[in-house]
Order: structure tokens, then sequence, then C-alpha cells
């Protein structure tokens, strides 16, 4: 809220004014019935009962009467939308600032009544009338009206004493303690299906070791045995180590053999990668391979090297 030059905290024992306090932060009272309700009766001035909502939008609480909790942020710009004043305890002394009467009469008052506001039999607030009396008009001068409890404060003052909704809530109770039996359960629950999921990823790891330690000891046995030609032991490692919609790219000697068979007979080369399913580039690979070539001026031995293949 902006803070008015003439804003004073309206809590009890409270002096902080807007001009003596700069560092202060005032707040206004909540449009809100109800929470409005909680405000008035935490600051134990029951004035603000008789007050409209126009003329309570005008009365102010400095920010000493909230907790840390009720703001948004450490910065304690703004309240929460539940924020409610720390609760004013001692409603024996309850501020009720009414007009009083002044009494000049030599000699002996008359008895005093006591009206006493009680809530389970214990008195709590005490206000004394001096009983008037016909023959003494003479002698007694009155400057205002003899105080009086208004229906409206002494419903205020009955209302402090009855529990507002400010209470803590009730943190452990019959269905409490089912939701949290419930909430063990599911954890454990959890840690179990944990448990399952680490048990079948190191079993995974493993397995992954094994086929790692199985393919290289394949390709060593491949590399041990005996080839008629280099070829042949090109064409017998790409049917045993590479699978059959591998994207991994092909050695030199495997291209080489590829193109060379290719050269020497498209068909055959078709009628082996289709027919037999052996495991060889595609066309569209070898038309890629032999449209990479580069021709350059003079001899070039490459292309030698591929016509005495062809």
């Amino acid at each position: 809220m902006s803070r008015g030059c003439g804003s004073k905290c309206v809590c009890i024992n409270c002096n902080n004014t807007a001009r003596k306090n700069t560092d202060l932060k005032f707040r206004k009272f909540p449009k809100n019935e109800d929470f409005r309700k909680k405000w008035i009766l935490n600051t134990g001035n029951v004035n603000l009962v008789h007050l409209t909502s126009d003329e309570l939008s005008r009365r102010y609480i400095c920010d000493n009467h909230f907790l840390d909790e009720d703001y948004t942020n450490n910065e304690k710009l703004r309240l929460t939308r539940n924020a409610v004043p720390i609760k004013y305890k001692d409603f024996e002394h309850l501020h009720v600032s009414t007009s009083s009467k002044v009494y000049q009469k030599i000699g002996v008052l008359s008895p005093i009544a006591i009206e006493t506001i009680s809530k389970n039999g214990s008195p709590s607030v005490y206000v004394q009338t001096p009983n008037k009396r016909s023959s003494d008009s003479d002698n007694i001068r009155s400057i205002s009206s003899t105080p009086v409890l208004t229906p409206k404060i002494r419903q205020f003052i009955e209302e402090s004493h009855e529990p507002t909704g400010l209470t803590p809530k009730i943190l452990f109770n019959n269905n409490n303690d089912s939701k949290i039996t419930k909430l063990k359960l599911a954890l454990q629950l959890k840690k179990k299906q944990i448990r399952n999921k680490n048990a079948s990823l190191l079993k995974l790891k493993k397995n992954l070791k094994i086929l790692r330690e199985n393919k290289k000891n394949k390709s060593t046995l491949l590399d041990s045995l005996y080839y008629p030609s280099s070829d042949s032991k090109t064409l017998v490692k790409m049917q045993v180590l590479r699978p059959k919609f591998s994207r991994k790219k092909f050695t030199k000697n495997e291209q080489n053999f590829s193109l060379g068979l290719f050269y020497k007979s498209p068909s055959a080369y078709k009628f082996l990668k289709n027919n037999k399913q052996l495991t060889l580039p595609g066309l569209s690979t070898i038309r890629r391979w032999i449209g990479s070539s580069k021709f350059k001026p003079g001899f070039n031995a490459g292309i030698f090297k591929q016509l005495k293949k062809k």
C-alpha cells in the first residue's frame, strides 16, 4: 500500500506512525469481510468495530504485527492472501476509548454498580458506572455521557474469547495417521521398484560387456584363420562381423572388393545381394562411390587399376 503522511498503527499499545517510523510499512485492512473481522479481533482495538468499510480503508497496521511467513518474499513488499496480524492476547485490558464524566460533590459518592462480562464464569471486563440520584442532580456537573458497552462491542469482546479460525491446524489425527500410513506403503513400493530397476540395469551392463568381449574374440578368431586371398578374408568378415542393416562405414578393403565385384558383373552382384542375401553395399552406395571419382589431366594410375580389376 502507499503510506500516507498521517498513517498510524491502530493496534493496542503501538504508537508507530508513518511520519516517525519511515522505515516501516503500514498495511491497509483487507476488503474481505471475514479477514477484516479477524484483523480487528487481533488488534484488540474495539473502537474499530463501529467503523464502516470506507473508514477502515483509512486505518493501518504496521509491519511489526506480522510474521516473516506472512510475506510473499524476503523483501516484505506484499502480504500473502491469508496474512493476519499477530493476535493481541491481553483481553483483560482491552482498549475502549469512551467519554467520561466529571463529578463534583463533597462527601461520599453513591454506590458503584459493576457490570461484568464473563466467559465460563471468569470476569474479563469491568466498567464502573456511578449511580445518579435525583437528589444529587444539583451538585453534579456532567461533561459527557456515561460510558456504556454497546451490543456491538459486547459481541466483539465475547467473540475475542472464542476461536477465530486462526488456531494452528491439527497435524496428527486419525485421518492424518491413515494418510501417513498409505504414504509410507507407497514409498516402500517405489523403493522396491527402484531396486528392481537397478538390478535390471546391472544385468544389461553385464550382458553388454559380454557381447563386446565376444565380438572382440570373434574378430580375433577370424583373423587367426587361413584365407586363400585378402578378398576372401574381407568377404568373410563382412558376413560375420557386419549386421545386415548396419550403418557402419565400409572399410577401404570392403569398398575395393565391392567395386571389383560390381565391375565384373552387375547382374551377379545383384544376384548375390538380393537372392543369396549376402551382406554387400547397396547399389546406390556403389553409384555414389563411382560418381565421386576425381579426374585430372594426365595418366591416373587408379583408373588403370580399376580397369584391370574389371
